[in-house]
């Protein structure tokens, strides 16, 4: 036996069609075939037209060598890994096809091309969102995908035979055969041993769901059972709103619990040394020896990581690489890829990103998370689930009971695969004695408008629908501000039920900083509004934004483009230069329980209306002049910055 294994060896090596001078240049124009059919995608992948239009060519020329490095190793990665995928198919084949005879040399070729559409059928079923899988679903469909099943498994079947030589050979194989089924049964379908925590003060996790609107709560709440439950048992503020209807400026303002104004955050991808100099909650929790996380699985208008102060973060590598990369590696291998953990260093941009949707693990980035957490110490969890971010593309998710229909049923259908992660992080959470002392808050960072007219208003006495898409752009809208924000708290393993389950009063996301501190300092888990009334504003609008229905990519970049830079680093980050502009466009108000009003740069004008109970506008009013000078105030510490 001891002098058959460099036999093998030799023979692989020596009979390789890579080593074969009869075979290597059939082999060679092979590979680059299919190498070349496994990277359409990187040209097929919908690059909006004007990422090289003159409008754009600022943002281009600021990529750095570390951006240009980056885009060079995923190709690279990818042609690797593909050449060898079909190096080591075409050796398999040719080993499997060798002794018969008068054999036709265009056979290898057909069967290694036969191995390579069923690797594609492969993907088009698992991963059926992918630019790859849409390249080929027209020669291949999801019902013949039991075809190639079949026929690689056969294939698989000779090729054993093949190389099994003796009665010996072949016992061995199926005994590793057997050995490699047993193992991926233990491994799959045995719980694994878990280290349970233990530690004196009590954890704090938050829980964030992108673009979760109060209204849609209210609406499909039967539809999200993990996040009703939390909310149900718990208590839910049915009147929680945003200040800032955008990811980057929501977290920034839930960690300091101060305005934009005065955190730094205006708009998303503002560079981050401008809000994480501040003072935060992760400070005061840091002293009393928590570890601090931060897990977000998508990172384009969000920066936010150690730089800002927390010791880990979860997710994908932020830059502009993120935007850059997803077409690159949109491969059936690359996507297989990526199920497995040892990928998050090959190909950082991607894995555990929703932006690649047609790969992205829900479940995958939910136990990256739970696995980031520290037994041994007390813990301090901030995580952001993007999946319910516009434009609702998953490949997970079923059929739904709702009646929603197009734009708002893939809305409904994100949401609901995040509740899944929801329900999978909390039932980890518990499982690992997380939860036996322990603060939960649920919340989204921004409502979500999709078009749907809210209201008939009036405004300058002509009578108006109130309908918008999108969130942070309307100030008046409900849709777009109202979000979910729920507290748990749990002693010894069991949820203490609150005083009101349902609360009335006006709160937002100001108010969750002094709930954490409060509550690490006295236990006591009750959010108290800061004020009555809160200031809100608008972000970055581009008009190109305005409708999901007829979105244009190609237009939003074109439009966008002139306002971001490419940092040394990689980051995506606004124009500093930019900022005086940006900050005079933006719509400023006060909300109130009653009322609401707001200033409009692009009208020249205040708006006011009273509200409703549950916050829909009832009716024009004259603004009061004390609001207007609140209002007033505020712009001018944008004018002084």
């Amino acid at each position: 036996m001891t002098e058959k294994a460099p036999a093998i060896l030799r023979g692989f090596f020596i009979e390789s069609n890579l080593l074969r001078a009869s075979i290597v240049r059939r082999s060679s124009v092979l590979v680059m075939l299919c190498v070349t059919l496994s990277v359409v995608p990187i040209f097929m992948a919908r690059f909006p037209a004007a990422a090289v239009a003159s409008d754009a060519s600022s943002l281009l020329s600021t990529m750095s060598f570390m951006v240009i490095a980056g885009i060079v190793s995923q190709v690279a990665l990818v042609l690797f890994v593909n050449a060898l995928f079909f190096c080591v198919v075409h050796f398999c084949v040719y080993r499997l096809l060798k002794k018969i005879p008068a054999r036709i040399p265009v056979v290898d070729t057909l069967f290694v091309l036969f191995a390579w559409l069923w690797f594609c059928a492969i993907g088009l079923h698992y991963f059926p969102q992918s630019n790859f899988s849409y390249s080929v679903s027209l020669l291949l469909g999801p019902d013949f995908g039991w075809f190639f099943f079949a026929g690689l498994g056969l294939l698989l079947c000779g090729l054993v035979y093949e190389c099994a030589a003796s009665r010996s050979a072949r016992l061995a194989v199926a005994c590793l055969a057997m050995a490699g089924c047993i193992g991926y049964v233990l491994v799959t379908l045995v719980p694994k041993g878990e280290l349970v925590a233990e530690v004196v003060r009590p954890n704090v996790f938050i829980i964030g769901i992108d673009s979760l609107s109060g209204s849609a709560f209210d609406q499909f709440r039967n539809e999200l059972p993990a996040v009703s439950s939390l909310m149900e048992q718990g208590a839910s503020y049915e009147r929680a709103y945003t200040v800032l209807g955008r990811t980057y400026p929501a977290w920034v303002t839930i960690l300091t619990g101060d305005y934009p104004v005065a955190n730094g955050a205006f708009f998303n991808l503002r560079e981050l040394s401008y809000s994480s100099a501040g003072p935060n909650v992760l400070a005061s929790l840091k002293k009393q020896g928590y570890q601090t996380t931060f897990a977000l699985d998508e990172r384009r208008f969000n920066n936010m990581g150690e730089t800002f102060g927390f010791d880990g973060v979860v997710g994908p590598k932020a830059g502009v690489l993120d935007f850059l990369a997803q077409p690159i590696v949109d491969t059936p291998l690359s996507n297989a890829l990526l199920q497995w953990g040892l990928t998050a260093r090959l190909m950082p941009w991607t894995k555990n990103n929703v932006a690649a949707h047609q790969a992205y693990s829900a479940s995958g980035f939910v136990e990256d998370v739970l696995a980031e957490l520290d037994v041994q110490r007390s813990n301090f969890l901030s995580v952001h689930f993007e999946t319910s971010h516009f434009p609702f593309k998953t490949r997970h998710g079923g059929a739904s009971n709702s009646a929603a229909e197009g734009l708002e049923a893939r809305y409904v259908n994100a949401l609901q695969v995040v509740d899944g992660q929801v329900g999978q992080l909390v039932a980890g959470l518990e499982r690992r004695g997380f939860l036996q002392n322990a603060l939960v808050v649920v919340l989204s960072d921004h409502g979500e408008a999709l078009g749907g007219i809210e209201a008939d208003i009036s405004v300058g006495g002509e009578r108006q629908k109130l309908a918008s898409y999108g969130h942070g752009t309307h100030l008046l809208s409900d849709h777009q501000s109202r979000i979910v924000l729920g507290v748990i708290n749990y002693e010894n393993g069991v949820v203490i039920k609150p005083r009101s389950s349902h609360v009335e009063r006006q709160v937002s996301l100001l108010d969750v900083r002094e709930l954490i501190e409060g509550y690490v300092a006295t236990g006591n888990a009750e959010l108290k509004p800061g004020s009555e009334c809160i200031f809100v504003e608008t972000g970055l609008r581009l008009p190109a934004a305005e409708n999901y229905e007829n979105l244009n990519e190609a237009e939003l970049v074109k439009q966008g483009a002139g306002y971001y830079q490419v940092s040394p680093n990689g980051l995506l980050s606004l124009r500093e230069e930019r900022m005086a502009e940006l900050l005079s466009s933006k719509d400023i108000g006060v909300r109130c329980r009653d009322r609401i009003v707001w200033y409009s740069p692009n009208k020249q004008r205040y708006y006011a209306y009273s509200l409703t109970a549950d916050g829909k506008p009832l009716a024009e009013e004259e603004p009061d002049t004390v609001t207007i000078e609140n209002i007033k105030r505020y712009r001018e510490r944008y004018n002084a910055l």
